[in-house]
């Protein structure tokens, strides 16, 4: 095994140096485009004139059938251009032969020719960086959802200025993220306009009247509130810790709803009630928004497929021998969780689908809940928790990991939301006990209720997008987590930690179980294939030895 990898890295240095001679490189380089070419000429250049010099050394002119005597000179020149014209000739019609018909989709390929041609201008490898596509986010988000991110692009490819373009590549040394706004079903679905849903209102529950505000202001015999757990372990670097191993699932246990002194138990009394004393609350509010658009039909949904399909096959044959893609993304809208129907989850499960069954690979998948900055209290949620923790700041990750290869079933898609959920409880209970008297307490615990309620129909959205088993196989999720922009400057909140373990995960890759049996399939076809033609060359050469010397002894 040992001398058969020697052998086959000999053979791939052999073979580098050939396709260097003869042009016949990747298409994308680690040197820029023009200094490639200029070193080939200078390679074909200095190898002609040094063959022609030696000619007369290595070839005896008389034996060259010319009269011109340039040639008889400079034969072995002369016969080095004819057989790098030969080699580029039939290079030239193979991939002729090969050349596909005209794309369906010429957007996506000249979208994808641009951010190419700025790799190569740039000195980088699509085959050497983690390539991570990004679904779900829209062209004007792409900006400053990487800025809020931290990631510093040496290329973005088509320019920002050039819209509207289906894909964009931004990319530095240690990753390329490929942002797909006119390629995804959940872009297709969110350019529609907003889906006709079921809002949540400030209260999530059933009737109740209650002087919340009272239970939030010190005084009487209101008894101080147990501090939870320490929110230290939920700072700039990640969530917080898991909890204990669960005997049933392998899940880490979640955490036990918290409780404001028995007094604030989220989606038992929210906070319409709490918020405004001696009001009945309304329940949800179900409405829907103006100009609403409607659901893709299948049509669109397929056209959708189709799309994403032949952006994964352009990163496929761009990328070989190495894998396509090293993890995902997924931004899907808040408010998406609150839909009754399939018409939020049909588009999301299907691009994660797509994704996993034209790739064929096992990757982990990121889920952002976008949309965070829409909720009421998260200004005053993060002024009080950098109170609580002067290390608490808008690139933590807002919501929970998610154990990596685990089945997303049920349980599991409830166990993540909750967990989710209790990030932004632990650190609002924090603040609770911090300073209990605090004018922005109210508010703090409307956003947290406002969450709370929303906990059920997350685990059910969750489930639903990735709870599949294309090509037999569990989604790997990573985790679910929110979002948001800020107000003034829109740049993307909670998203730069989650980035950072993205990539820190890009090597938990596999192929699929049905590529496997492929590659097997093609590796004995191919065994065999070669045993064929060995057995044909020791054919070949016996007929040539019997008819130069003679039959063998033992057969005459």
């Amino acid at each position: 095994m040992i001398v058969w990898n020697w052998i086959k890295t000999i053979w791939r240095w052999v073979m580098a140096g050939v396709r260097l001679v003869f042009g016949l490189g990747l298409r994308t380089t680690r040197m820029p485009r023009w200094v490639y070419q200029l070193l080939h000429f200078l390679i074909i250049t200095t190898i002609t004139v040094v063959l022609a010099i030696y000619s007369r050394d290595l070839v005896t002119p008389s034996n060259i059938a010319t009269e011109l005597p340039q040639v008889q000179d400079w034969w072995c020149g002369i016969l080095f251009l004819a057989l790098y014209a030969f080699v580029r000739t039939i290079h030239y019609f193979y991939c002729l032969l090969l050349m596909e018909e005209s794309s369906a989709y010429p957007d996506i390929d000249r979208a994808w020719a641009a951010g190419m041609d700025a790799l190569a201008r740039n000195g980088l490898d699509i085959r050497s960086i983690p390539i991570f596509p990004i679904i779900g986010l829209t062209e004007e988000e792409e900006t400053q959802f990487f800025s809020g991110a931290r990631f510093h692009a040496r290329v973005v490819a088509p320019g920002i200025d050039e819209s509207p373009m289906p894909l964009r590549f931004f990319a530095n040394r240690e990753a390329l993220f490929i942002s797909c706004p006119g390629v995804s079903a959940v872009c297709a679905q969110l350019e529609s306009g907003p889906l006709l849903s079921g809002g949540i209102s400030n209260y999530v529950g059933g009737d109740s009247t209650a002087a919340g505000v009272a239970t939030l202001e010190p005084g009487g015999h209101t008894p101080t509130p147990p501090r939870p757990a320490d929110p230290q372990d939920a700072a700039t670097t990640g969530t917080l810790a898991p909890g204990q191993q669960s005997l049933e699932t392998g899940l880490p246990a979640s955490p036990p709803p918290g409780g404001y002194s028995g007094t604030l138990e989220p989606g038992a009394a929210g906070p319409a009630a709490t918020m405004m004393p001696g009001a009945h609350s309304a329940g949800r509010a179900v409405g829907t928004s103006p100009g609403a658009g409607q659901p893709l039909s299948p049509g669109k949904l397929d056209e959708c497929r189709q799309r994403l399909h032949h952006l994964c096959r352009l990163i496929t044959r761009y990328r070989q021998p190495f894998c396509p893609i090293n993890g995902a993304a997924i931004m899907i809208p808040l408010e998406w969780s609150e839909m009754a129907g399939q018409s939020a989850i049909d588009p999301a499960r299907q691009d994660i689908e797509t994704l996993h069954t034209s790739l064929q690979m096992q990757f982990p998948v990121v889920c952002f809940f976008n949309g965070l900055n829409n909720v009421a209290g998260l200004r005053e949620y993060i002024q009080r928790s950098s109170q609580v923790d002067s290390r608490f700041s808008t690139k933590a990750r807002a919501g929970s990991r998610y154990p990596t290869g685990h089945a997303v079933d049920n349980q599991a898609a409830g166990w993540v939301s909750s967990r989710a959920v209790d990030w932004f409880r632990r650190w609002i209970y924090s603040a609770f006990a911090q300073d209990l008297g605090n004018s922005t307490n109210p508010k703090l615990y409307q956003l947290l209720c406002n969450l709370d309620g929303r906990r059920q129909r997350l685990a059910n959205f969750i489930g639903s997008v990735f709870g599949g088993k294309p090509d037999g196989e569990s989604i790997r999720l990573s985790g679910c987590y929110f979002c948001g922009r800020e107000p003034s400057t829109r740049r993307f909140e909670f998203v730069k930690d989650v980035i950072d373990k993205l990539t820190n995960e890009q090597d938990q890759v596999a192929w699929s179980p049905r590529r496997i049996w492929q590659d097997h399939r093609q590796r004995r076809l191919t065994f065999w294939l070669y045993t064929a033609i060995f057995f044909l060359v020791l054919l070949d050469a016996g007929l040539l030895w019997w008819k130069i010397y003679g039959a063998p002894p033992f057969l005459s």
